[in-house]
């Protein structure tokens, strides 16, 4: 009986080893990370020395098992060119987890409207959004003017 829970104990040990990756990492992106590549970006996220841009990811490959997380602590990550640089296994996938209300945006956040009439406020752009958020929703916006000065109202 001990030699078959032996037996049983060193297939589970053998079967673990075989499943969990042991050359996974963990890494860490943020706003205003600053490290300049994935082996300088393996946190803590409480040190934005310690973590990734989105542009630093981008450039980037990761290995299946790897785990990338992504963390709110230094502001919103605006970008437009977020991309998934690498492919996992179906048995070993690379993860992303977001960590301390991670937000991603590919909008450009726009301030400086100017007040036209009670609750209308315009701001001239260079180009027509087509949407905005207010007051957490999105509302379509109407653009008049030029393409190269438009006002929105």
């Amino acid at each position: 009986m001990e030699r078959l829970r032996f037996w049983i104990a060193l297939s589970i040990l053998f079967v673990t080893l075989i499943v969990t990756p042991s050359w996974a990492s963990t890494y860490y992106i943020r706003a205003d990370g600053t490290a300049a590549n994935k082996a300088a970006a393996t946190g803590p996220e409480t040190d934005p020395a310690a973590c990734m841009t989105i542009t630093t990811h981008n450039g980037e490959t990761f290995s299946p098992g790897d785990i990338i997380i992504v963390s709110g602590l230094g502001g919103v990550l605006r970008t437009t060119a977020w991309k998934v640089p690498s492919d996992g296994t179906s048995g070993s996938l690379i993860e992303y987890r977001g960590s301390n209300n991670a937000i991603i945006s590919g909008g450009t956040f726009i301030t400086g409207f100017t007040q036209y009439s009670g609750n209308i406020y315009y701001k001239s752009v260079t180009a027509p959004p087509g949407r905005c958020w207010y007051n957490e929703t999105i509302e379509l916006i109407s653009a008049s003017g030029p393409p190269e000065d438009l006002d929105l109202y």
